[in-house]
């Protein structure tokens, strides 16, 4: 099955630039088999691509994409990259008056399906199957684009693009998406939807339909990923020239919105990836804090290589909280040299610092850690997994900073960020307090002629120079096997 790439066959499309001021690709004005079926001006974007997005007027299962060229300049069709995404690319901005647009090319969503090479004299098509699908998240984007910016002939032309659609198998299709994956129930029914509305301490069934033919279950990988970005490796219980079954999942809480992947080397050397999101019942939305506060303590002044402690509370955040915290230098107006406190382990007990509520249950939950990297000490805490079943919990975190104090925080910003499920939730700041130099005090002793027994010495200490706080001194004498002797002020 194909899909030529025509004005019927899409529903919107934009470019990098057009030849001669001509017209759209998505209006009627782009002629299959012409060679102005593309053709982009001569000059490229900001970031040196020639490109061509089309968005198809269906999801398609794309196996493989032929582009044809011109019986010349064959080179304006060679080095074109082919990739498919099932969303727009972020920070697309158009053109108000016209198809020209511009994006920042983060493709985060969009998978390389392949790069035009070199055409024979003879030969006026390239055809390139996808190594790598997506079969989970059908297509609904193709983007043609060339790297033009250090070439000589800037243009990217060609007069005709085709899709190859993968042939149907046993997977449920529902829009852009199709399901591989479903829950059994009992010998006949496998459920797709069940696998939104799983229950917490669940051991869970987990059926795959496999998407390629494979040699055994060598050739398939599994693993599931939370939000938090821990992936954990399944194992095959049952395998089938058509079908799968996963060893049983335990469900908790950080399982819901974990991702479900199976990557499966295909007999035909391709590699096949199908997902799943997994979700529970009962499963609370993320609760913005009712209270942050960031408390650098009562000091007007932080003072070079002493430690400054600060404190940052959130109350009433789901799910559980992370807290992070850095220093911002401001340079030339810009924010810059961010030092980030990251913490590693070392376990120091015996400290109060979670709270976890909700309507049925009140529990406090103990351990601290204590960190150290490259002399910026953080106290930060770890705690145990929780499980609730209410919809009312929340949870109150305290997190103790320390950093030592260097001249180079001067008139620089402390930035804290509550992260809950790995996103940012909300981010203060604070100026940092003015850096001040420790006090400096110098010792006069008189010369060692003047140290005679029973004579009077006069010993100077000045603390006079520079010092910005007042200051006030205190001294005695130590000796070997005499008790110590406070001296006197005069």
């Amino acid at each position: 099955v194909g899909v030529n790439i025509t004005a019927k066959e899409i529903s919107d499309a934009w470019q990098s630039s057009a030849y001669n001021r001509q017209g759209c690709f998505r209006d009627s004005s782009a002629r299959p088999w012409q060679w102005d079926y593309f053709h982009s001006s001569n000059t490229p974007d900001a970031s040196g691509y020639q490109w061509l997005l089309v968005k198809l007027a269906r999801c398609v299962s794309v196996r493989s994409v032929i582009v044809h060229r011109r019986n010349v300049e064959k080179v304006r069709a060679q080095g074109i990259e082919v990739l498919l995404g099932h969303q727009m690319p972020a920070g697309l901005t158009e053109n108000p008056l016209d198809c020209i647009a511009s994006f920042n090319h983060s493709l985060i969503e969009f998978y390389l399906c392949g790069v035009t090479g070199n055409f024979g004299n003879s030969n006026f098509s390239y055809k390139m199957t996808c190594a790598t699908r997506n079969y989970s998240k059908l297509p609904r984007f193709v983007l043609l684009r060339k790297f033009v910016a250090n070439a000589a002939d800037k243009y990217m032309n060609f007069v005709m693009v085709e899709l190859e659609e993968d042939e149907q198998d046993e997977a449920q299709e529902s829009g852009c998406f199709r399901e591989y994956f479903c829950k059994p129930e009992g010998r006949q029914r496998c459920s797709v939807e069940q696998l939104s509305k799983l229950t917490l301490n669940d051991k869970v069934m987990v059926k795959e339909s496999l998407p390629c033919k494979t040699e055994k279950p060598d050739s398939v990988n599994c693993s599931i990923r939370t939000r938090s970005g821990d992936v954990t490796a399944l194992r095959i219980k049952t395998y089938r020239p058509s079908f799968l079954i996963l060893n049983d999942i335990t469900m908790t809480w950080d399982m819901h919105g974990a991702s479900l992947q199976c990557r499966h080397s295909c007999t035909d050397g391709t590699l096949a990836v199908t997902s799943q999101t997994l979700g529970l019942r009962g499963w609370k939305s993320i609760k913005i804090p009712s209270s942050i506060q960031l408390n650098l303590g009562f000091t007007k002044h932080w003072v070079v290589n002493s430690t400054a402690v600060f404190t940052f509370i959130t109350q009433g955040s789901f799910p559980m909280p992370v807290h992070k915290c850095s220093v911002a230098i401001s340079v030339f107006n810009s924010m810059s040299n961010v030092k980030e406190l990251r913490p590693i382990s070392e376990v120091r007990r015996n400290f109060h610092v979670l709270v976890f509520k909700d309507t049925l249950n009140l529990s406090l939950y103990r351990g601290a850690i204590f960190h150290k990297l490259n002399r910026i000490i953080i106290w930060h805490f770890e705690f145990q997994k929780l499980t609730t079943r209410s919809s009312n919990a929340s949870f109150d975190l305290i997190s103790y900073f320390s950093v030592p104090v260097s001249l180079s925080y001067q008139g620089g910003t402390l930035f804290c960020s509550l992260e809950c499920n790995n996103q940012t939730i909300t981010t203060v700041s604070a100026r940092i307090p003015e850096i001040k130099e420790p006090c400096r005090t110098r010792f006069l002793l008189p010369p060692d002629s003047n140290w005679i027994d029973g004579a009077t010495v006069n010993l100077t200490a000045d603390s006079s120079q520079g010092n910005w706080a007042t200051t006030s001194h205190s001294c005695f004498l130590q000796s070997e096997g005499v008790p110590n002797s406070t001296l006197r002020i005069v």
